[in-house]
């Protein structure tokens, strides 16, 4: 993991156009030499990026992440089954956030919470969805390959109805998204319900050159904001799957935060889903490029108060 503070915090100015100078240094590959006002580069990755703008004010708040919200579920052999969670279980999910006062997050707000700018509010939770599928947006139906049932479900529909805000985290390629469903996300309210990219063709980000990372990061936010008009600010990994690479493209095609699962911002390691918060990152580096959240599946959708309040975040030594 890039933990250098000089390439989370320092300005790069620009390329090298000649001869590197004796003196630069390399991290990760790339080679870096000091220059009146900041820094310069041999890659263009690195070219123009700016310091990130934190606060810093510690918060710690849930990030759930929905994905397929269908009539039927699966048992826990099939592969649909962690991410496919009935209506009803969903309906309840939305229904007790309402009921129980809890503040669900804006992107906006989210953004500034989770960059330390501003202080949560109380009982602060971010709501996510990832993929995309028709249940989302009322266009779903029987797939007869699968057997899955998104007939008559509307997330949309019932997190207006109890005044929940959540960002939809979009796969804009393999023909995921039809003409008809661009449409209807273009017309959402972006301030409700915000469109994030989620890569054009799903793939494992740490298997991409580096050239394919930056591709899917920066061509799924194109997408999204000239069908729909949005301001693409966040991102998700497929599977949570990521680098160094992936966050710095990140850093330089615009995007202000990305998720993953199970991964806390400073290791590698896998964690047990649903047992940490996510915490605001303070120190101006690209660890805002790395914030865990919870999967929402059938087995915890019932318990979603403990999924909300568990945190097993290993404290600092």
């Amino acid at each position: 993991m890039l933990s250098s503070p000089f390439v989370d915090e320092q300005v790069v100015l620009g390329n090298y156009d000649g001869e590197m100078p004796n003196d630069y240094i390399e991290v990760n590959g790339i080679r870096y030499a000091q220059v009146d006002g900041g820094f310069i580069s041999d890659d263009d990755l690195m070219k123009n990026l700016q310091p990130i703008q934190h606060g810093d004010i510690y918060n710690k708040i849930p990030v759930l992440a929905y994905h397929r919200i269908a009539q039927n579920e699966f048992e826990r052999d099939n592969s649909f089954w962690s991410y496919t969670l009935s209506v009803g279980k969903f309906k309840d999910d939305m229904a007790w956030l309402a009921d129980n006062d809890y503040h669900t997050l804006t992107e906006s707000e989210a953004i500034d919470v989770l960059l330390g700018r501003t202080t949560a509010p109380d009982k602060s939770v971010l709501v996510t969805f990832d993929d995309f599928y028709g249940g989302w947006i009322g266009t779903g139906g029987l797939e007869d390959t699968t057997g899955i049932d998104q007939t008559g479900v509307n997330c949309v529909d019932i997190m207006t109805k109890y005044g929940i805000n959540a960002i939809f985290f979009l796969i804009t390629g393999n023909n995921q998204i039809s003409d008809e469903e661009w449409t209807i996300l273009g017309n959402l309210d972006h301030n409700q319900f915000a469109l994030g990219a989620h890569t054009v063709t799903h793939p494992a980000i740490s298997q991409l050159t580096n050239d394919e990372i930056y591709d899917q990061i920066s061509d799924s936010k194109a997408t999204i904001e000239s069908r729909t008009g949005a301001t693409v600010r966040t991102f998700a990994y497929p599977g949570g799957d990521r680098n160094d690479i992936a966050r710095l493209a990140l850093r330089k095609t615009g995007y202000e935060l990305a998720f993953n699962f199970g991964f806390l911002h400073n290791d590698t390691r896998r964690t047990v889903p649903d047992t940490e918060l996510t915490e605001s990152i303070t120190d101006g580096s690209l660890s805002s490029y790395n914030l865990n959240r919870k999967e929402v599946r059938p087995d915890n959708a019932w318990t979603l108060p403990d999924v909300l309040t568990n945190d097993h975040t290993p404290k600092e030594s």
